[in-house]
């Protein structure tokens, strides 16, 4: 760890330059001598400052952080709601270190909202600050650690040291508050072993008696109700009703064209709030829910259950689709993974697994080195081991196999690569749009045939902006069989240009009007499709909660059937 010069360090030094350079050229030695005073004086600061230096680089201060377990009901971490950072500082040096500059590495989303702290270190103190912080997106995010900057006692000479402090933080996103009862009424039960809240209509003759109505087309003779015929003079009904669970399926789009905006803005961080609030909803009503995630294939999927763990699990996976790994959805090579991975054990870790010197052309030695784009090589055989050795501690300390992730790759060796990038934070850039038409629609088609496959599967909640899906690519005829099968699809459309950056002025605004004329266009041939299945298709908007969507499928369905306006 060495120190280096400060801005009035190098100005003195650059001064003290020019005056012996003035002073031999002019042979004028008082200027000479002023010059030698200036490096004299840069030297004693320097011999000052650097036993501080050498205690930062043997460790002699320690340094903690955490988050406080009681910054929100129940310990959990929310989207958009501020927490604390405790930060802890021990100096246990012979030396007062001055004042010190405190900067935090974190993720992309996460945000300090209190300035670098600067605070005095004096020999033997412990020092504690507070910090605040926020995120700005759903997902496992991290604190990765903190740099500290001292400045000698001169103002001439810094050093600045980084402490790796991995910090996990899981951020859950944002929970609507539901009030308001099931948007549907199923046609048909869910054969479960016990019952539900919702009532469902019967033409048999089980279950509680509901109403009698006028006889319509397709009523079984058996439930003619005689006396009230008899009675009005007109063919008269029993409708019968019974207590049913309702199963339920989230289809969530998870593609590139999803992803694109700021964090927190974007339609996934959208999408996720909304399934998030739409599954817990529908559990707390006793029903069952799944999840199914796709992008060109489907991702991941999670069979429909209820109850409370039910819903942590839902929760779990949706948070897990800012960190995917999986090397058909990413876009990065070999050689960069490599890199990316033995740059960050480098600075976290303390482990360099760079090759300085080449091998000879013709050595074995060349089979266990990888190389990157920009031409440095990596013992590939010690990379994979310090992996693999930290894979299995992670999983010996957790006790499960969940956090075993599924992660496609070609080989074990890049898998284990990749699931280190997702266990760590390390970013890795998601595969972007550059073949939009037909993109997603295996994807799509496969999610919703999954989600309508089981006979429990009553409503079907797909929330997509449709980018990448062609007419007549598949997803038409996944809806169609879904419809059928008696199922209850209802298509969420994010509103493209209402995701982007408010427009402030005329030009602005008239580029966004472009903007969503040309999102009408593009999509007005598949929501005509879907519409004619049926199925209705909700535009969505960063401001419409699941409520205000809810209530308005509740009056398109009123309008279809004739009830409304």
């Amino acid at each position: 760890m060495r120190p280096s010069l400060t801005t009035g360090g190098k100005s003195i030094l650059a001064t003290a330059g020019i005056f012996i350079l003035g002073g031999v050229v002019v042979r004028s030695w008082p200027l000479v001598s002023l010059g030698g005073v200036a490096l004299a004086m840069l030297l004693a600061a320097m011999l000052l400052f650097y036993p501080r230096t050498i205690l930062l680089g043997r460790r002699k201060l320690e340094v903690a952080w955490w988050i406080p377990p009681a910054e929100s009901a129940g310990g959990a971490l929310v989207v958009g709601n501020p927490f604390n950072l405790q930060l802890f500082v021990r100096n246990r040096s012979p030396y007062d270190l001055g004042r010190a500059e405190i900067g935090v590495l974190h993720s992309e989303p996460m945000e300090m909202l209190s300035p670098d702290p600067t605070t005095l270190i004096p020999k033997g103190a412990e020092v504690e600050l507070e910090l605040r912080a926020r995120c700005r997106s759903a997902g496992q995010w991290f604190f990765y650690g903190l740099t500290l900057r001292l400045v000698g006692p001169l103002g001439l000479y810094q050093v600045i040291a980084y402490y790796p402090l991995p910090l996990t933080t899981r951020i859950f996103p944002r929970f609507a508050p539901i009030r308001t009862s099931v948007v549907h009424r199923p046609r048909t039960g869910t054969p479960h072993e016990r019952s539900g809240r919702h009532p469902l209509k019967l033409r048999g003759l089980g279950g509680d008696l509901r109403e009698i109505r006028d006889h319509q087309q397709g009523d079984p003779f058996k439930n003619i109700a005689w006396k009230a015929t008899a009675r009005t003079r007109k063919l008269m009904v029993k409708e019968y009703e019974s207590e049913i669970m309702i199963t339920h399926y989230v289809v969530l789009d998870v593609s590139w064209s999803m992803r694109a905006g700021d964090f927190g803005s974007s339609k996934l961080d959208y999408a996720v709030d909304l399934a998030a609030s739409f599954s817990r909803w529908a559990i707390e009503a006793g029903d069952r829910v799944g999840l199914v995630t796709f992008d060109s294939r489907v991702y991941s999927k999670i069979r429909p259950a209820d109850g409370r763990p039910h819903v942590a699990k839902i929760i779990d996976r949706l948070m897990d689709l800012r960190n995917i790994v999986d090397e058909d959805l990413t876009n990065l090579t070999k050689g960069e993974l490599v890199r990316a991975v033995a740059e960050f054990i480098l600075y976290q870790d303390g482990v360099n697994v760079r090759v300085s010197t080449p091998p000879p052309p013709h050595s074995d030695l060349w089979e266990r080195l990888a190389t990157d784009n920009l031409g440095n090589l990596y013992d590939m055989h010690a990379l994979s081991a310090f992996v693999k050795r930290y894979l299995e501690g992670h999983r010996q300390a957790h006790q499960s196999s969940r956090w075993w992730r599924r992660v496609v790759a070609k080989s074990p060796e890049m898998r284990n690569l990749r699931r280190f990038c997702q266990l760590r934070g390390i970013d890795l850039p998601y595969r972007s749009g550059d073949d939009v038409q037909g993109s997603k629609d295996a994807g799509i088609a496969e999610a919703i045939g999954q989600a309508s496959a089981s006979r429990g599967s009553q409503f079907i909640l797909l929330i997509s902006d449709l980018e990448g899906v062609t007419p007549g690519g598949g997803m038409e005829k996944s809806l169609a069989m879904a419809v059928r099968r008696h199922h209850h699809p209802v298509l969420i459309l994010p509103h493209t240009p209402l995701f982007g950056p408010r427009p402030e002025t005329e030009e602005s605004r008239a580029v966004a009007e472009i903007l969503r004329a040309d999102e009408d266009r593009r999509t007005r041939l598949l929501r005509r499709e879907v519409a004619r299945l049926g199925v209705p298709v909700l535009h969505a908007s960063p401001d419409d909660a699941l409520m205000l969507l809810l209530g308005r499928l509740a009056r398109l369905r009123r309008l279809r059937r004739g009830r409304g306006r």
